[in-house]
């Protein structure tokens, strides 16, 4: 009779902790657990084809070897090995039960695509979202920026104005830079960061031309107006460039939705008549 020493050797019997982490394992050992595990998986090939899906016995032992969590991401216990694990582990299934290794297989897929490729994919949207309404909320800003130094107010004063007319990501990222510079940080050394970080050219261009005002001593009223007059001209040709296309992006439902009925209707009576005997 085993010892209880000797039943962590066992296929299946894996210590608890290990068993709910996986992040330590790494490909070899992975390859190791499948290899051991295809004489059961052969035993009971039989029978999990007779059931048609995957018996509780191999889902346990796939869960106690940590198989089905080899893509998972280490963060979430799992052993986030290389994307080539993807075909070896099922090809070392297989050789003891194919329909194990095919559920093995389609969810590691699941597990990158969610693990990997969703994450990724949500987070380029969240940044090209926020790019976009600096973007979108960047004439405006320009233009009440000009009105207010205009008016006799200073630059710190001005973007303070707008974070208060306007709650958008733009006037977060002003309220930002004023709260650093309230903080004893030089405001040249705070708005540059500011555009470096937003990713958005026009306000890297707009927050350079300022640096530049401050450090040679022109008026900021005239670099302000300029810039404004550029940002608006850059949104006429960003609309026009939009409805320019929107012929090219119609082209494909009137082809495919629109015509086809028209010619239902058009040639169909036709074809009735056509079919019908005489």
């Amino acid at each position: 009779m085993a010892g209880p020493s000797d039943r962590s050797d066992v296929v299946g019997t894996l210590p608890q902790t290990e068993r709910r982490d996986f992040s330590a394992v790494g490909y070899d050992e992975a390859m190791r657990r499948a290899r051991a595990i295809v004489p059961a998986l052969r035993e009971r090939a039989q029978k999990c084809e007779d059931a048609r899906m995957l018996i509780r016995e191999n889902e346990q032992l796939l869960h106690e070897t940590g198989l089905f969590r080899f893509h998972q991401p280490k963060a979430f216990g799992g052993m986030e090995l290389a994307f080539v694990a993807i075909f070896d582990i099922p090809a070392e299934l297989a050789r003891g039960c194919p329909s194990t290794a095919w559920n093995v297989g389609n969810l590691g897929c699941h597990h990158w695509i969610l693990g990997y490729y969703a994450p990724v994919m949500w987070l380029k949207q969240k940044v090209d979202a926020r790019r976009a309404a600096i973007q979108k909320g960047l004439p405006d800003a320009m233009d009440l920026l000009v009105i207010a130094v205009d008016a006799g107010l200073g630059f710190d004063a001005a973007l303070a104005r707008v974070t208060d007319k306007y709650k958008n990501a733009l006037s977060d990222m002003f309220a930002k830079v004023l709260r650093e510079v309230s903080l004893g940080r030089a405001r040249l050394e705070a708005m540059d960061e500011m555009g470096r970080s937003s990713g958005v050219d026009d306000l890297h261009n707009f927050i350079q031309a300022i640096i530049q005002s401050e450090q040679f001593g022109t008026g900021i009223g005239k670099i302000l107006r300029i810039q404004a007059d550029e940002m608006r001209r850059k949104r006429r040709q960003r609309a026009q460039e939009k409805a320019a296309q929107a012929t090219l992006k119609m082209m494909l439902p009137m082809v495919g939705c629109i015509f086809p009925t028209l010619w239902i209707v058009l040639l169909g009576p036709a074809v009735l008549i056509l079919m019908k005997p005489r």
